[in-house]
């Protein structure tokens, strides 16, 4: 018979936890869903956002300026300037590219156009 794995000792002392607090009913499951959301957008606003993308199509950036020009309500990144993930994970990736051409160039003895020797 084998003992207990790695972080087993932890999970145990959990499960005996809710074994000792609850009874028999802290051994079943229990959704992990938090009570609250403190930060949750209110259900008239979110109305209004639903109604707005369904008129004009537009997409979050220009429904938040919508948002906040014709109904002073702000939602979402208060900054404008600040890159979203996807975007400046986009913009690593091309830098990456660049480097790796870079580097390839190097190699076979060429200079990109844009790093010529003067």
């Amino acid at each position: 018979m084998s003992g207990i794995g790695s972080g087993g000792w932890s999970n145990l002392a959990k499960w005996h936890a809710r074994w000792r607090a609850h009874g028999e009913n802290g051994l079943l499951d229990h959704s992990s869903r938090p009570a609250t959301c403190p930060a949750r957008t209110a259900e008239d606003v979110a109305d209004l956002v639903e109604a707005l993308r369904r008129q004009t199509k537009h997409g979050p950036a220009r429904l938040t300026a919508d948002l906040k020009r014709l109904h002073s309500i702000t939602v979402g990144r208060t900054s404008h300037s600040a890159p979203t993930a996807a975007t400046a994970k986009t913009s690593r990736d091309r830098s990456a590219a660049r480097t790796r051409r870079r580097r390839i160039w190097r190699r076979c003895g060429r200079a990109p156009r844009s790093t010529a020797v003067r």
